[in-house]
């Protein structure tokens, strides 16, 4: 988009033209709904337009709390998971010391029974 009406370069038009032809093309624009005293303001229409660097930290800072609760809860997930998994585990475990002692004594008791007939 040219801003620029005239074919000359930007660095050769005269101060004066150049400020007409920025008061028009912010005429041109819509800032959604400023005021006329902000239309007069080149600050206030830049901070309107791109934002105030106040307000990208404070989206940035809640995407980074947002972010935070998240992995904050991803990580109690995991917890929950691994807490499971070593009751599973450990549950495991004494089933298979319950069943290897029933073996071991069903044959011993198989041996006796045997050497006793």
């Amino acid at each position: 988009m040219r801003i620029f009406g005239t074919r000359e370069h930007p660095d050769s038009a005269k101060p004066a033209d150049v400020i007409a032809e920025i008061r028009e093309f912010v005429r041109r624009q819509d800032f959604g709904g400023c005021d006329q005293r902000s239309a007069n303001n080149p600050a206030s229409l830049l901070q309107q337009a791109v934002g105030s660097p106040e307000q990208e930290i404070d989206l940035l800072i809640a995407e980074l709390q947002r972010l935070r609760e998240r992995l904050q809860s991803e990580g109690a997930s995991v917890q929950q998971c691994i807490v499971n998994y070593a009751t599973l585990n450990q549950s495991a475990m004494q089933s298979a010391k319950v069943i290897s002692e029933c073996l071991r004594d069903w044959r011993v008791s198989t041996l006796r029974n045997s050497l006793l007939r």
